[in-house]
């Protein structure tokens, strides 16, 4: 490890910036759902990544860093069907808890087939992710659905209606048919959610082990491998293109294969947009990998897994005036600090 601490942060703070806005192009666009998008974004991580191949003289292509590439990619598939499945807070709350988790703790304790790190204040670093995962929490509340009428209103107010238009006989019989029919609904609602669990658990996984193949390379003391992380960003980016192109020609062929119709999700408004995100998160993840080596992921995995929320946040505020209201504005500012100092304490303990 070098001992350039100011690059480190410096990087963080790249990362962060480019993370929290890199949806911003694509923000009022509509992506169906959300393969073909992601391929053209993984375009734009490709472009970063050959860029940085050829600033870096074309280092050796490493499949196990590729490898995490692909990790990500499987991880990054699942968020449509994530949010479709439990909404944007709790699904983002559990991946990226799970994630920051065990990216830190991969480093924290030597664990998942990279080497432990020391930092000179474990009580503060573990205090700062306790915090971060704290801060999650908090900002899962926001924008909350109060105004929705849940399934047993809408049964007793059905069933109300039902006894005045069809006298007490018909009237029962009717709300037997709506308790079963909530019964059911209840059931699926419940599959649903419990799928959406599931999957944020197993994204967030991959998530926090996406960097560990490449780190277990520059780690590795037989002289075989390149000790400079640049060296491996442009393999782990092959990793996520193949992989997204995979699933689309799947998906493609897929839907194609049961309609006759054109494939649906084939928008040409969202390329540019989607190449310009894929382009921005490319260099947020290319800085990371320079994070990761100047600060050890135990301190650049929580930092920047916790800094792009309050640039998200911010830019959905002030720039497209989401999550209005006292009580998210509330929770919004709470969270924030939280963040804030939750980076302060992490930052603090090398």
């Amino acid at each position: 490890m070098t001992n350039n601490v100011g690059l480190g942060y410096f990087c963080c703070v790249i990362s962060a910036l480019f993370f929290g806005s890199n949806y911003v192009p694509v923000k009022k666009l509509e992506l169906g759902e959300g393969v073909f998008f992601a391929f053209t974004m993984s375009l734009g991580i490709f472009m970063v990544g050959f860029l940085v191949n050829v600033v870096q003289g074309f280092p050796k292509f490493e499949v196990r860093a590729s490898i995490g590439g692909m990790l990500w990619a499987v991880g990054n598939l699942m968020v449509v069907p994530i949010v479709n499945s439990i909404g944007l807070g709790l699904g983002m709350m559990i991946w990226s808890a799970v994630g920051m988790l065990v990216g830190w703790a991969s480093a924290k304790f030597g664990i998942l087939f990279i080497q432990k790190v020391d930092v000179d204040f474990p009580i503060l670093n573990t205090f700062g992710v306790a915090l971060a995962l704290a801060a999650l929490y908090v900002s899962s509340k926001i924008d909350g659905n109060s105004t929705s009428v849940s399934a047993n209103q809408q049964t007793a107010s059905s069933s109300r209606g039902g006894d005045i238009r069809r006298g007490d006989e018909d009237a029962e019989t009717f709300l037997q048919q709506q308790q079963s029919s909530s019964a059911l609904a209840h059931e699926r609602r419940s599959q649903q959610h419990s799928f959406g669990i599931t999957l944020s658990i197993i994204s967030g996984l991959l998530y926090g082990v996406n960097f560990n193949p490449a780190q277990s390379l520059i780690e590795d003391k037989s002289g075989l491998h390149s000790d400079e992380a640049f060296d491996y960003v442009f393999s782990h980016f092959c990793g996520i293109f193949l992989c997204t192109l995979s699933a689309f020609v799947i998906h493609y062929y897929h839907v194609v294969r049961k309609s006759s119709d054109k494939y649906p999700d084939l928008r040409q408004e969202t390329v540019i947009p989607a190449i310009i995100s894929g382009i921005m998160w490319g260099i947020a993840q290319a800085a990371w990998f320079v994070a990761n080596r100047e600060l050890s992921l135990a301190i650049a995995f929580p930092i920047i897994s916790t800094m792009p929320a309050i640039i998200a946040a911010s830019i959905g505020y002030f720039y497209f005036g989401e999550m209005q209201g006292e009580r998210n504005v509330k929770l919004l500012i709470a969270s924030n600090l939280m963040r804030i100092v939750s980076v302060l304490f992490i930052a603090n303990s090398r």
